[in-house]
């Protein structure tokens, strides 16, 4: 157990400093840093950087290929690019071996690139939206050929996920609906807080978009 600690160990540091390279992009060092050590000292990424499961490499797989992502849209010519572009390939690949969580963030990033497609800013390049739909479309036709029946409709949390499906109409109740507030909560935050202490984080959030 202990080699595949250390791996767990060295997955969770390289995702650190993958988003600590990532927020710079959008940020200052000083800001960056901040984010990366709220990170580090999550009340749910520290216990899941110390046991032998999918959470810590999925993590590293996604902020990869967000990392990657970023650099392709700063790229000026095709050099630079080629990077990013594989960088970009690798990360969203073994996010989407690691955990069947990797399917949403496939359709969101589709749905993603397609309403840039559509609905374009003024004076920005289509290319790396069309460049995403084809790296996502590339990925998915990988690990279909690689394993299809395990990777996409195989697999414990597949098939309770196809199951769910058949249960929607059930499962979308008042009851089940204000439950989402809480488990938001905790799923951002990493702990359960009131209403009270949440509404001050978000002042705090607003009034540093003013002053930085």
């Amino acid at each position: 157990a202990i080699p595949g600690i250390v791996l767990v160990n060295l997955c969770s540091l390289a995702s650190l400093w993958i988003i600590e390279k990532l927020v710079r992009l959008h940020a200052s060092p000083w800001t960056a840093l901040t984010v990366t050590c709220g990170v580090a000292f999550n009340g749910w990424f520290l216990p899941s950087s110390q046991e032998l499961m999918t959470d810590t490499p999925f993590l590293l797989g996604v902020v990869t290929a967000f990392y990657g992502w970023e650099r392709y849209r700063r790229s000026t010519n095709r050099q630079d690019a080629i990077g990013p572009v594989i960088t970009l390939v690798l990360g969203l690949a073994f996010a989407l071996v690691m955990r069947p969580t990797g399917w949403v963030l496939v359709a969101s990033w589709t749905m993603y690139c397609t309403l840039k497609l559509i609905w374009p800013r003024a004076g920005v390049r289509r290319t790396p939206y069309l460049l995403g739909i084809g790296t996502v479309s590339l990925v998915v036709l990988l690990v279909a050929w690689l394993d299809a029946g395990r990777l996409i409709l195989g697999g414990e949390y597949k098939v309770e996920f196809v199951h769910r499906l058949s249960e929607l109409p059930t499962l979308v109740s008042p009851h089940r609906i204000a439950g989402i507030a809480h488990d938001v909560n905790n799923a951002f935050f990493g702990q359960t807080m009131g209403p009270p202490v949440i509404a001050v984080m978000v002042a705090l959030g607003l009034l540093s978009t003013l002053v930085l």
